[in-house]
């Protein structure tokens, strides 16, 4: 495709500066009297998840702000997964799992070093798949699409009354791609932006890059609260790992790229290119 995230954003940013909020919007949450005043950035810090990323945190004061919806919006061959691995060490985390079966996760997470301990799997690709194989005659027709969706939607909206738990949707296209109507899509998005706000917990939608079609991307960037763009480069001979994070509604996003390296985990590269 000829455009980029960054032509998506660019009109907007255009428009309108981003704006500090005043100190007025935090005294609901944080009480300030003249005797105590708390910097701005420990009440970001109170408003915020870690990621389990911890240069990243640093970055962010803390983490992503709670409630977020995120799509980490990324080219499959930067190993994407790798930072939902990473983001489901850190709480409580639901992975919904829809192109690889969970044993090949866990054996993922511990050939990274990473504890998958924190994690519960919502098992779409062998509910989807079991059925297919059953029945030959079903991945013709839309009905199991549409209990697929029906039972992801119903799976999310039970965990509403937990808090500061990690959703993953591992990944947004296979949902996207499912042959029901567009409106039952918007439910579940919805259902989605409505949960994170619910438990004032973090979820995280990975979407393939240049996989939708620009009206469907435009949607999601919108509501969503946080992106992430994860990219591979050629930089001289090597192959090079960056990410950014254009949008974080509510706060000044980071207009710095980060090199990153995946061993035990994912690792923010700080060295400088040569040039």
């Amino acid at each position: 495709m000829g455009w980029t995230i960054k032509d998506v954003l660019g009109e907007e940013s255009r428009k309108k500066e981003v704006k500090k909020p005043p100190m007025s919007s935090f005294t609901s949450k944080a009480k300030i009297d003249k005797k105590e005043e708390i910097p701005v950035t420990r009440l970001f810090k109170d408003e915020n998840l870690p990621t389990g990323i911890d240069l990243l945190d640093k970055n962010l004061d803390g983490g992503f702000p709670k409630g977020s919806l995120v799509c980490v919006h990324a080219d499959p061959a930067s190993s994407p997964e790798s930072f939902l691995y990473q983001f489901s060490t850190e709480r409580r985390t639901y992975y919904i799992n829809t192109s690889r079966p969970v044993s090949a996760i866990r054996r993922d997470f511990s050939s990274l070093n990473l504890d998958d301990g924190f994690v519960e799997f919502i098992d779409v690709y062998s509910a989807y798949y079991a059925e297919i194989q059953k029945d030959q005659k079903r991945s013709k027709d839309s009905e199991l699409d549409y209990e697929i969706m029906e039972f992801a939607i119903n799976e999310i909206r039970s965990l509403q009354g937990e808090e500061e738990i990690n959703i993953i949707i591992d990944n947004l296209n296979f949902f996207m791609d499912l042959k029901v109507n567009n409106s039952l899509k918007e439910i579940f998005i919805n259902t989605l932006y409505s949960t994170a706000k619910e438990t004032s917990g973090l979820i995280f939608m990975y979407v393939i890059r240049d996989s939708l079609d620009e009206k469907t991307l435009n949607k999601i960037f919108d509501v969503s609260d946080v992106i992430m763009d994860i990219f591979i480069e050629i930089s001289g001979s090597r192959y090079v790992k960056r990410f950014g994070i254009p949008k974080i509604r509510g706060r000044t996003p980071l207009n710095d790229l980060f090199k990153f390296e995946i061993g035990e985990g994912v690792h923010l590269d700080t060295s400088r290119d040569i040039a």
